[in-house]
């Protein structure tokens, strides 16, 4: 059986991902992940994203603990009037 994942983004990530997958280094490859690390050309892990998003926080001041998991419940919350369905397979 085949998973279908429906996704939400507003426009700005909607334009931001549509640009990033016409520059993806491994564009002709639908398996290859979305984010590539760039030592490993494979996935990003999650500690590099939670540490990413630390940083990002960091840098605009705000506090608090967050990290790649708990920021999206509230994105998806900010963003749920603003977004276009995508679906993935």
């Amino acid at each position: 059986m085949r998973l279908i994942y429906t996704l939400s983004f507003n426009h700005a990530a909607w334009v931001a991902i549509d640009d990033w997958l016409h520059e993806h280094p491994a564009r002709d490859n639908p398996k290859a992940p979305l984010f590539l690390s760039r030592r490993r050309n494979s996935a990003l892990s999650v500690s590099t994203v939670s540490r990413l998003v630390k940083t990002w926080c960091a840098m605009i001041g705000l506090h608090g603990h967050y990290g790649s998991h708990t920021i999206r419940p509230g994105a998806t919350i900010s963003v749920k009037a603003m977004t276009r369905p995508c679906r993935f397979s």
